[in-house]
């Protein structure tokens, strides 16, 4: 998917616009954030994550405290899956 694409989207179904830090793009949603990243110098987005608002990585301890996806749909059907528990 490409990153223009990745971003129109997520921006349409949370709400909200993109926070930009370096070449990842934030996105808060139903208590989640959302993140995903560009692919060096091209148009394309990868490395597709969600975490619970409030929680971080550890990288001294390699704790992760969120969720790869392989896409965006994917990471947004899981949010969706764990808010309708």
């Amino acid at each position: 998917m490409t990153l223009t694409n990745a971003i129109k989207k997520a921006e349409k179904i949370t709400g909200a616009k993109a926070t930009v830090k370096g070449q990842q793009r934030y996105f808060e949603y139903k208590g989640f954030v959302l993140s995903f990243a560009q692919n060096g110098r091209y148009d394309e987005a990868t490395n597709f994550y969600t975490r619970r608002k409030g929680q971080e990585d550890d990288l001294m301890t390699d704790y992760f405290a969120g969720t790869f996806h392989d896409n965006l749909t994917q990471a947004i059907n899981f949010i969706n899956k764990l808010n309708n528990n």
